[in-house]
């Protein structure tokens, strides 16, 4: 099978790490050049974005799009990993915490806010991973992060000694969900930790976004390419970078671009630039008039400077 370029949207399972959904995926598609977007715990399910050949050069702006989650915490047990996989730490009655106290606390965890990360997460120290280092049994010191949550809301909540809440948050990049229940159940008085946890999209809004609906298992993929159709799964490259200017190229400048040269803007047409001029540092995307992707260029004094060229010599 000869080599496939664009966005493959993954509803991973749970028991499943990141790396072990890319390794199936590149069996599936017999290609090594495929990764992922964005790490997810083995026991979390959901949206994992997968980019396969050259479009694995866009991942990084799909790493830094908003994260859409429902969450599943309990209150009045704390653990070691901050989530059910963990040893419990200890157990405090929370039969007295309400749905109304738990509404009332959400907004202390609205905005911009501090995370320290927990132990088990990626974050690399020393040139190991933290979750490393937790395996072995080493805690190290850790510093606070600044993320962003833009939304949290609670969907329902079940009372009991140790009573669960059903969450949902639009967050930024590096937001650690577990660690959002620790500290919820620590606001509360009585511990908490995550149950469990869903990405249910991954984009700009829940518009336009990679969404959970329109995720393939991997066994509709294994379906598929037993059918010979695997390749229908596949978004192209260009889904990577909507919502940005977006430029046409015409025929005649394709060889300049080809070969990496600037291009005057002004003989180029707008495809896409209602918010023109870009925004410091943002890409420009540059299109053929059948909206293949070619390049992404900064624009700097009234010309394009490719920076990411896609198109074959």
């Amino acid at each position: 099978m000869t080599e496939t370029n664009g966005l493959l949207v993954v509803n991973k399972e749970a028991g499943l790490t990141s790396h072990d959904v890319v390794n199936r995926v590149r069996r599936l598609f017999n290609m090594r050049k495929i990764g992922h977007t964005g790490t997810l715990d083995p026991e979390v399910t959901g949206v994992l974005v997968l980019c396969l050949g050259y479009a694995t050069r866009l991942a990084e702006y799909l790493t830094a799009e908003r994260k859409h989650y429902k969450a599943v915490i309990r209150l009045g047990i704390s653990t070691t990993t901050q989530d059910a996989t963990g040893t419990d730490l200890g157990t405090t009655s929370a039969e007295h915490i309400t749905e109304e106290d738990v509404r009332n606390i959400l907004p202390m965890f609205t905005g911009a806010i501090e995370q320290l990360p927990p132990m088990v997460s990626a974050v690399h120290h020393e040139g190991k991973r933290l979750y490393e280092l937790a395996r072995a049994g080493i805690e190290v010191e850790r510093n606070v992060r600044s993320v962003v949550i833009e939304k949290l809301s609670m969907n329902s909540f079940q009372e009991s000694v140790y009573p669960t809440a059903e969450l949902e948050i639009t967050c930024s990049s590096g937001v650690y969900i577990r660690t959002l229940a620790f500290d919820i159940g620590e606001a509360l008085g009585v511990g908490g930790h995550m149950v469990s946890l869903e990405r249910t999209w991954v984009g700009k809004n829940e518009l336009n976004c990679f969404h959970v609906n329109q995720a393939f298992s991997l066994q509709q993929l294994t379906d598929m390419q037993a059918d010979g159709c695997l390749r229908e799964a596949v978004l192209p490259p260009i889904r990577a970078m909507e919502g940005y200017p977006t430029l046409l190229v015409e025929t005649e400048q394709l060889e300049d671009l080809k070969q990496g040269r600037s291009l005057d803007v002004n003989a180029l047409k707008t495809s896409n630039c209602t918010c023109w001029p870009p925004e410091p540092n943002q890409p420009v995307v540059l299109i053929d008039k059948d909206e293949n992707l070619l390049a992404l260029a900064k624009f700097m004094e009234g010309c394009l400077f490719p920076f990411k060229v896609f198109m074959h010599s």
